[in-house]
């Protein structure tokens, strides 16, 4: 159990580590790579030492955690603003998902796009967002055209 543990920490933290991600193809290799070793583990290594057994699961659950965090840190990078967005104001058209939580400096919400424009140009952007609108009561009052609640 330790060294299945152990392996699960490390290969997480060794892909925490990377300063950019590989491809998903490189993640699905570690991934292929990690079950074969699970498979070595279990029906070859059974004569050998314990020590060999338990060396090879920790490497085999390394390379299982690490693929399993690079995938889904490029699955995450997919749905993420383009950077030459980022800071930009946008025009977006949609549905509010959610109802409105007030918080400390104004309140917020998820939102799924239907459309984006900058500077009336369309722009891809991802298909669910959270906006925030931060401001006073007076501040939406205003905007509204009427108190709030």
């Amino acid at each position: 159990m330790l060294p299945t543990l152990s392996g699960y920490v490390a290969g997480t933290a060794l892909q925490l580590m990377q300063p950019a991600l590989w491809s998903g193809a490189a993640y699905g290799m570690s991934l292929a790579a990690g079950t074969s070793l699970v498979m070595a583990v279990s029906w070859l290594l059974r004569g050998l030492p314990r020590w060999v057994h338990l060396s090879g699961q920790f490497v085999a659950v390394v390379a299982l955690a690490f693929g399993l965090v690079g995938l889904r840190a490029v699955a995450f990078q997919a749905h993420k603003l383009l950077p030459i967005l980022e800071g930009r104001d946008l025009h977006v058209t949609g549905v509010v998902e959610t109802m409105p939580q007030q918080g400390a400096h104004g309140l917020r919400f998820q939102f799924r796009v239907e459309s984006a424009l900058a500077d009336g140009v369309p722009v891809l952007v991802p298909k669910r967002i959270q906006l925030s609108w931060y401001g006073t009561d007076a501040d939406r009052a205003g905007a509204y055209g009427g108190a709030v609640a």
